[in-house]
């Protein structure tokens, strides 16, 4: 009598494989306020993830040189900073212009996606 092993791995959730970047045009003294599609569906390219997983948390990793970023309205001045995509639903992340700059110009920030299932983050 001959003896089959079958040798079953632990499970492993995959963090996202892609996190694009995104892009959103304001006037001068007109605030955006973030959604998570802007990060995650319109970005180039979207977000992916290798199970299916939804995007869970948003981490700043450096804030724009011109306007602030805010949480639920307190300005963000240290990164990195944490936010969850229930915060960014319920219309809690802000980005508020440099109104005295009157001339048209880019700023930017730096992010990273985890995901509900692995909790580790991309960017």
């Amino acid at each position: 009598m001959a003896n089959f092993v079958i040798t079953v791995d632990e499970y492993t959730n995959l963090p996202p494989t892609v996190v694009g970047d995104g892009a959103e045009t304001t006037a001068h003294d007109t605030d955006i306020v973030f959604t998570r599609v802007m990060f995650t569906t319109n970005t180039v390219p979207p977000y992916a993830d290798p199970e299916f997983d939804p995007a869970l948390n948003l981490k700043i990793t450096s804030l724009p040189l011109s306007g602030e970023l805010y949480d639920d309205g307190v300005q963000i001045t240290i990164t990195p900073h944490v936010i969850s995509f229930a915060d960014i639903d319920l219309n809690k992340l802000t980005y508020s212009p440099d109104g005295t700059n009157l001339t048209a110009h880019n700023t930017s920030f730096l992010f990273e996606i985890s995901d509900t299932g692995s909790s580790t983050y991309v960017g």
